[in-house]
C-alpha cells in the first residue's frame, strides 16, 4: 500500500512591480529638487522602472546624484538636458522675498 503525503503549496511570492509614475504637478522645482524613478517615469513616458536602469547602463542617463533609503535620485538641472524638448521647459520658479534680508533698491 502506498502512503501519500500531501503537502500544502508554497506560498507565491508577490512580484515586485517597481517605482510607480509620479506626478510632477505638485513638485517646486528649484536647483535642490530630488527626482526619484517614478519622477523620471512621468518626465521620460517611460512605462517601467526597467527602462530607466536600462538607460542608465547604457549611459543614456547620468548616474544618480544620491540615495535616499536606499532609492537613486537625481537633482532637477542634472536631469534637464535628458527630457524630451516639452520636458526641458520645466522652470526654476523666481525667487520670492524671504531671503537673508539685506538692502534692496
Amino acid at each position: 500500500m502506498a502512503i501519500v503525503i500531501k503537502r500544502p503549496e508554497p506560498a507565491r511570492r508577490k512580484h515586485h512591480t517597481g517605482a510607480k509614475p509620479k506626478s510632477v504637478d505638485a513638485l517646486v522645482i528649484n536647483e535642490h529638487t530630488r527626482l526619484r524613478v517614478g519622477h523620471l517615469l512621468t518626465l521620460l513616458g517611460v512605462k517601467h522602472s526597467m527602462e530607466i536602469y536600462r538607460r542608465l547602463k547604457a549611459g543614456k542617463l547620468p548616474p544618480p546624484d544620491g540615495k535616499m533609503k536606499n532609492h537613486p535620485y537625481w537633482l532637477i538641472d542634472t536631469i534637464r538636458p535628458y527630457l524630451p524638448d516639452s520636458g526641458k521647459q520645466i522652470q526654476n520658479p523666481p525667487h520670492v522675498g524671504g531671503g537673508q534680508g539685506g538692502n534692496h533698491e
